[in-house]
């Protein structure tokens, strides 16, 4: 994938890169207190792909917003499993990853599965991850819809990380029998069989002809390039109409100290480089709001 080298890029960069004059000034018309700050957060996520005896892709497996998530716009939709930076441990965007994915979070990796399995699963998705690139996506608050989120833009960076786990390895987790080992079987064992579960497994022929279920932030996009890239396998994306994504070419595993674009950019409790709370009261959240 041909990207802009984050690696090296000047905060002038960036902002040249992602068009972030437009944002900045949509979100300073909403609130001139936010200044340059128009990244909401940095993300750490990715496709956890389900393969044959060959490695290859069968299934994806990702999250799946419920009717209860407060981003009423992306209910149902499919999200890449990972999380965002708030530990001041997280030096890098992959060690964001590990932790959203380690047992310590109390979070399972899979919810409504034997607790046995899913540490067993939790295993074998952080065994051999694999980092692929980095991504901007602005989604505009009026696809985001949350009435705590009012701004015109909610936009983040992302590090996509790639994990890969073997059917027959995860037949054995879940002692799937041979008679269950298809897409309907799998959703059982996966608690991935509405549009209220937690998770959803999506085959790869679905990506492919593009009768998939929508992704939200942009997912579909990175799913779609790390697919291209890594296994030669074109798919139709269908994400949120509304949502923009610029590619960034970096590496997850970068320190963010060397990431010389953050600081100027990123909301500032949401910021590895600076300390961790608010200035200047600038609202991007019901939470941040002054207390009377």
């Amino acid at each position: 994938m041909e990207g802009l080298d984050m690696n090296t890029m000047s905060a002038a960069g960036f902002a040249e890169a992602v068009g972030a004059q437009r944002y900045i000034a949509e979100m300073n018309a909403f609130d001139p207190r936010i200044g340059d700050a128009f990244v909401n957060t940095y993300a750490a996520k990715g496709p956890v792909f389900l393969v044959d005896g060959h490695d290859r892709p069968v299934y994806l497996l990702t999250d799946r917003k419920d009717s209860e998530y407060p981003n009423r716009g992306l209910r149902g939709k499919l999200v890449l499993k990972g999380g965002n930076w708030k530990e001041p441990g997280d030096w890098n965007p992959f060690a964001v990853w590990e932790r959203q994915l380690a047992e310590e979070t109390g979070k399972p990796v899979v919810r409504g599965i034997p607790s046995d399995a899913d540490r067993r699963l939790r295993e074998a998705i952080l065994r051999n991850p694999t980092v692929f690139s980095d991504y901007f996506t602005a989604v505009p608050g009026i696809v985001l819809d949350n009435p705590a989120l009012p701004q015109p833009w909610y936009c983040d960076v992302a590090s996509v990380i790639s994990a890969r786990v073997r059917l027959d390895e995860l037949d054995e987790v879940l002692g799937v029998p041979a008679a269950e080992r298809d897409t309907e079987g799998y959703r059982a064992r996966l608690n991935a069989v509405s549009t209220e579960s937690p998770q959803w497994l999506t085959p790869v022929s679905e990506l492919v002809d593009g009768t998939h279920v929508l992704f939200g932030f942009g997912d579909a996009t990175k799913t779609a390039d790390v697919l291209r890239e890594w296994y030669s396998i074109r798919i139709a994306v269908r994400h949120v109409p509304g949502v923009e994504v610029v590619p960034l070419d970096t590496t997850g595993m970068l320190l963010f100290e060397r990431r010389l674009w953050i600081p100027p950019y990123l909301r500032l409790d949401n910021n590895p480089l600076r300390a961790g709370k608010l200035e200047g009261g600038r609202v991007f959240m019901a939470r941040d709001a002054p207390k009377e």
